[in-house]
């Protein structure tokens, strides 16, 4: 049963990151009185191809729904198995006393075994169907801009979505990394960031998701930060598209500050220590209209530009479910 929820569960990530490369990235030749034409068959081609996705990912939903219930069916028809040939073997004890007691424990101890087993199908069920639809509903969200998720090339170098991390870490922590990447919350490391984007131009995508189920993103063309000795600091970001707006742009030029760190402070308190996390900041008290890194709260409603902020998406006082954020190298 064990191997067959994980093979689910591979399929679920797999799902995740099918390639969506859209056909409509594909340059048509635009000149003269063709421009309209041109123009209309790109935007057919690339609804077509949004119907044709959106069916493909109800399908392997249906599937994954049943398979799920496969598996917990099985393990209860092996379980309901076993308690029969359990009753069997105590009608066959010889001894009275021994029958007596093997009937007590029919009686009294296996149908609390039987409601735990059937406790905890359910709640293996509800768990995995609850990921399917998490995982549907981004897969949605990127049937409705193939433009940006063309591919599955994307680095993680940030990801936040149940508080199990804690991010007000020190300069060293924030410098090398820290949490569980690929299964948890974790934060990829300045060092090896800065490594990464000074080799070569790369993009930075922010999928953002708030309490309501709402998905957007935000999208940047040319993302370059400084070495250790800017402090980190966000050289460029490059032009800006997506759905969340672009609250990280007051950022561009300011240097990344923890709490054990005094490069964003003017006075005794710094931005890192007030919002509760590293991140690009300003100086104290013109901090920031983003931060990804803050405290984690289970309800949105916070004072302004804590938790989990973006401030062009929701507003200030708004602490968001879950952030990613993702590079990968321009083409």
């Amino acid at each position: 049963m064990v191997k067959d929820i994980g093979r689910v569960l591979e399929v679920i990530v797999f799902c995740a990151l099918l390639p969506t490369q859209s056909w409509t990235e594909q340059h048509v030749p635009k000149t003269g009185a063709h421009e309209f034409q041109s123009e209309m068959l790109t935007a057919h081609l690339a609804a077509f191809e949004a119907r044709l996705e959106a069916k493909l990912i109800a399908r392997i939903e249906e599937r994954l729904l049943g398979r799920i219930e496969d598996i917990a069916k099985n393990a209860k028809d092996a379980f309901e198995q076993r308690l029969g040939e359990i009753a069997a073997r105590i009608d066959g004890l010889g001894n009275t006393t021994e029958r007596a007691v093997g009937h007590l424990i029919q009686q009294t101890v296996l149908p609390k075994i039987e409601t735990s087993v059937e406790t905890a199908r359910g709640q293996i069920v509800g768990r995995l169907t609850q990921a399917l639809r998490e995982e549907t509903n981004q897969l949605e969200h990127i049937v409705n801009h193939p433009g940006v998720f063309r591919d599955a090339l994307w680095i993680p170098i940030q990801h936040r979505f149940d508080g199990s991390t804690d991010f007000q870490r020190n300069w060293t922590e924030y410098r090398a990394g820290f949490g569980s990447p690929g299964r948890g919350e974790h934060w990829f490391g300045l060092e090896r960031l800065y490594d990464l984007l000074r080799r070569r131009q790369h993009e930075l995508l922010v999928v953002l998701q708030d309490f309501d189920g709402t998905i957007v993103h935000a999208h940047y063309g040319h993302f370059r930060i400084g070495g250790e000795a800017e402090r980190y600091a966000i050289k460029t970001l490059g032009e800006y598209s997506g759905t969340a707006g672009d609250a990280l742009r007051l950022q561009e030029g300011a240097p990344f500050s923890t709490e054990d760190t005094t490069g964003d402070s003017n006075s005794e308190l710094s931005c890192a220590t007030v919002h509760q996390g590293g991140w690009w900041f300003w100086k104290f008290p013109w901090c920031t209209k983003s931060n990804l890194n803050g405290k984690y709260y289970s309800n949105p409603n916070v004072a302004c530009n804590m938790g989990l902020n973006w401030s062009s998406f929701r507003t200030c006082k708004y602490s968001l479910k879950s952030s990613k954020m993702m590079i990968r190298q321009s083409n």
